[in-house]
């Protein structure tokens, strides 16, 4: 599928079967496959659906991820000592900031989620590398989110056709080394 037919695809999958297409995988989660060449179209289309579903009355929340570990490091006042910790020792600065991640990403996505909110987007995930991996996130909201939650993953689907297995390659280039508890689409 391009970019427009998985785009409505999803659209469709958000009309139509919003309350029931977990119900296979367990858990309200969608990962949204997309070439990573194609991230500022794939931004618009996001803000596009986005638009279009509040048209339909449908309550809709973007969470973008490039802004977490800011948002939080300015909450302690300590953008500087980061700053300072990542010239220094990068492997600490690394550890450090995966385990921020680890501690704060759910209580961070969960704080956002309104009432009323029908739709979940989390979006700019390729931010989050190499701190934290989108597996990480989705088994830390298991059982937290009710809501489809859209993830979206600039990656590529590459099949192993010997053992008739696909993998995702997050860029299209690095091995995602998880398995996902969503429905995909890609």
């Amino acid at each position: 599928m391009n970019l427009q037919e998985k785009f409505k695809y999803l659209e469709n999958m958000l009309l139509n079967d919003r309350d029931t297409f977990h119900i296979q995988i367990g858990a309200p989660f969608i990962l949204f496959v997309y070439d990573p060449y194609e991230e500022m179209e794939c931004r618009r289309k996001v803000k596009e659906l986005s638009g279009f579903l509040k048209s339909k009355n449908i309550k809709v929340l973007e969470i973008p991820l490039n802004t977490f570990i800011f948002d939080i490091l300015a909450e302690y006042n300590s953008l500087e000592d980061v700053f300072e910790k990542e010239k220094n020792d990068l492997d600490e600065f690394i550890r450090g900031i995966s385990q921020i991640y680890n501690q704060k990403i759910k209580e961070y996505i969960l704080n956002r989620i309104k009432d009323k909110i029908e739709v979940l987007f989390i979006t700019r995930i390729g931010s989050i590398i190499p701190f934290y991996r989108t597996s990480d996130i989705v088994d830390k909201l298991l059982n937290y989110i009710e809501i489809p939650t859209v993830f979206f993953y600039p990656g590529k689907y590459i099949k192993d056709y010997a053992t008739d297995e696909e993998e995702i390659l997050f860029f299209g280039k690095y091995s995602s080394d998880s398995t996902y508890r969503t429905y995909p689409i890609g």
